[in-house]
């Protein structure tokens, strides 16, 4: 690989850094009420996302929505009993693994 290919690399690994770097005065506007959205919420369901992130900001800023990205709801399907990761996302996540979504990040990929 050339140095330019190397510089392009690391400058890319760079402004994923930054941009994924929490906002220094982003403020939440509204605590999570997490019992009752459990309460609510389908699997399936898609969850809207207000990020605190710069990339989030951004984004923000050129679709004029209050919203940085979206995930989806997959509740305890990882942890079924016949999924072959079952002990993994329980360890993982604890009790947490109960109510789980998908989401996708720049740099790092789909979680």
């Amino acid at each position: 690989m050339g140095y330019f290919h190397k510089f392009l690399n690391r400058f890319r690994e760079y402004a994923l850094l930054k941009l994924q770097s929490k906002s220094e005065d982003y403020q939440y506007r509204i605590h999570n009420n997490l019992n009752n959205l459990f309460k609510h919420i389908r699997k399936g369901d898609v969850v809207l996302v207000e990020g605190g992130a710069q990339v989030s900001r951004i984004i923000k800023l050129l679709s004029t929505s209050r919203w940085s990205h979206v995930a989806m709801y997959v509740g305890d399907e990882l942890i079924k009993p016949h999924r072959e990761d079952r002990e993994k996302y329980l360890q993982l996540f604890g009790d947490d693994a109960h109510h789980l979504i998908i989401e996708a990040f720049s740099g790092t990929g789909v979680t």
